[in-house]
């Protein structure tokens, strides 16, 4: 699904650089492939989707390439029993050892409508028309997620930004929260929690919401 997301980059108005790494392919859509992330030029955010004992290893060589942020797409960490979170923990551990940070494992991505980035495995944008609208949406459960956008988008109804948190291994409810209630695009945040890591911080995020609506 690479190749989709830099097609919905393109078709959505992204203006920023998009570079594949795949070390079979010399060409993606027509960017220039790159073998490993450390023979790329610099990259800001990478979207990972490789099998979940490849990711501590791939996440270490987006520490070596200086990556700011990981959207880990890949499932089968805590989710999938003992092995799985251990794993999560290793992962937990490079991003705190590096400061990089992440958001997943096991999550959809995000799409932020103002700027057409959308670094997501879903076909939500397959469609002719992108409805642009402030509200802004944020679930741990991708499935829900692609639920709430799909109906919506049958009834018109646009979003400003969405985001698929998945296991919360380090960015979590919470900061997208406080991202949504400053942020002048939108109006509405939509929330989806099955559990949350830090309660005094959602209800002091739930009053800094009612103050500024």
């Amino acid at each position: 699904w690479g190749g989709r997301i830099m097609h919905y980059l393109t078709l959505h108005g992204y203006s920023g650089t998009v570079v594949p790494i795949n070390p079979r392919r010399d060409v993606v859509r027509g960017h220039k492939c790159y073998p490993r992330i450390t023979d790329a030029p610099p990259i800001d955010v990478a979207i990972i989707a490789v099998p979940a004992g490849s990711v501590p290893q791939t996440l270490r060589e987006c520490e070596t390439a200086g990556v700011g942020c990981c959207v880990i797409i890949t499932a089968g960490f805590t989710e999938a029993g003992a092995d799985g979170a251990a794993m999560q923990a290793e992962i937990e551990e490079i991003a705190r050892r590096s400061g990089m940070r992440l958001i997943g494992p096991n999550c959809l991505g995000l799409i932020n409508y103002r700027n057409g980035m959308a670094l997501t495995s879903a076909r939500v944008l397959d469609v002719d028309k992108v409805h642009v609208g402030e509200i802004g949406l944020v679930s741990q459960s991708g499935a829900l997620m692609l639920s709430v956008y799909n109906r919506a988008h049958d009834q018109g109804i646009g979003f400003s930004q969405i985001i698929s948190v998945g296991n919360q291994a380090d960015l979590e409810v919470c900061d997208f929260f406080e991202h949504m209630i400053g942020a002048a695009d939108t109006k509405v945040i939509c929330l989806h929690i099955e559990g949350l890591r830090d309660g005094p911080r959602y209800l002091d995020l739930l009053r800094k919401a009612r103050a500024a609506a």
